[in-house]
């Protein structure tokens, strides 16, 4: 009787592989699409092109970071309330379905007024980028479930190296797309391609993600460890609260890690004044905004694979600062380069 309860304990492992390969193609096929609305170089060009706010420029990566990660929080209550049979998955297919539809405004927007009212074309970005995302971090938390639970922990860091390295490889072969939409097509019919294109591929990704097989809602797949609550209990929001709150003042290391994330989102503004002054400044093209977003593909598939290297062999803690400050530097480099319009050599 202990052995047949035991077997039972043990996760559903069957579809381990179909999983694997389904969710690595499922993060290629979503950076080719999001490459193509890219929030640190095509779409701030996009912006400079229709108003001479810098600051706009800015509020791109930031709408993105600021949707993806806040709604995480009512996400994660969301996941546990789906958390029955099917459930999970039906909700992250279901919320980020609809999360797409907003991104039909710009397309439709841009194409009808991109040359005539660029504030509404610049409008219906911001609402409809921030609605998108605002779907992505609702989902988030259920998505990360679904990927903890049929990923068994021994491929799991193998499942994150293929699907970045995918991601990157993808990502570029579709900013080089854009590139020769954005050099071949007039203004705004680039951009409006661009825009219909990667919606369509982060639309068609729920698709590869639906061919995900998800367990029983009672597969030991599920329980993490220090769990406190039952698989798919909905906790009463002055408890999910308190939970939250207590976890925070609680962990010290988790609130260095929060302020560390916030201050990585102010950071991720950078590259999109940059494009926006290469813009200004520098004479660069439409297109070249694209370039700009390939070879910042490529340098970070390269450095992922040359630092997870480095990471294998010193601890994480050190590896961190000294690329903050390795980016530091350089990013100090190219601002003088920028104030000056010449490129500068040398410390």
């Amino acid at each position: 009787m202990s052995d047949q309860s035991s077997a039972k304990r043990l996760p559903d492992l069957r579809h381990a592989s179909w999983n694997f390969w389904w969710l690595v193609f499922d993060g290629f096929v979503f950076a080719f699409g999001f490459t193509f609305i890219s929030p640190s170089s095509i779409l701030p060009v996009f912006v400079a092109r229709l108003t001479p706010i810098d600051l706009l420029a800015g509020a791109v990566p930031a709408i993105d970071f600021v949707g993806l990660a806040l709604p995480q929080i009512l996400g994660a209550r969301w996941a546990a309330r789906s958390a029955r049979r099917g459930g999970r998955k039906r909700f992250v297919l279901i919320a980020a379905g609809i999360g797409r539809i907003p991104m039909l405004a710009p397309i439709v927007a841009t194409a009808v007024y991109g040359d005539t009212e660029p504030g509404i074309a610049l409008a219906s970005l911001l609402i409809g980028l921030g609605l998108f995302r605002l779907s992505e971090g609702i989902v988030l938390p259920a998505y990360f479930d679904i990927v903890g639970a049929v990923v068994p922990p021994p491929r799991r860091a193998r499942y994150f190296a293929l699907q970045q390295a995918s991601g990157a490889v993808g990502g570029v072969a579709s900013a080089f797309g854009a590139r020769w939409l954005l050099a071949n097509l007039p203004f705004p019919w680039g951009f409006v391609t661009c825009f219909a294109l990667g919606t369509f591929f982060v639309s068609f990704v729920l698709v590869v993600f639906a061919q995900v097989k998800e367990p029983e809602p009672d597969d030991p797949a599920w329980a993490g460890e220090g769990e406190t609550e039952k698989v798919g209990e909905v906790v009463s929001h002055p408890r999910w609260w308190r939970d939250l709150a207590q976890v925070i003042s609680s962990d010290a290391t988790f609130r260095l890690l929060l302020v560390g994330r916030s201050l990585a989102a102010l950071a991720s503004m950078a590259p999109a004044y940059y494009a926006v002054s290469a813009v200004r400044r520098l004479g660069a093209s439409d297109a070249d905004g694209a370039t700009f977003g390939a070879v910042m593909l490529a340098s970070s598939l390269t450095g992922t694979l040359l630092w997870g290297e480095v990471a294998g062999r010193y601890r994480h803690t050190v590896l961190v600062p000294v690329g903050a400050s390795l980016g530091a530097s350089e990013a100090r480099r190219l601002d003088r380069s920028l104030l000056t319009g010449i490129p500068v050599r040398g410390p």
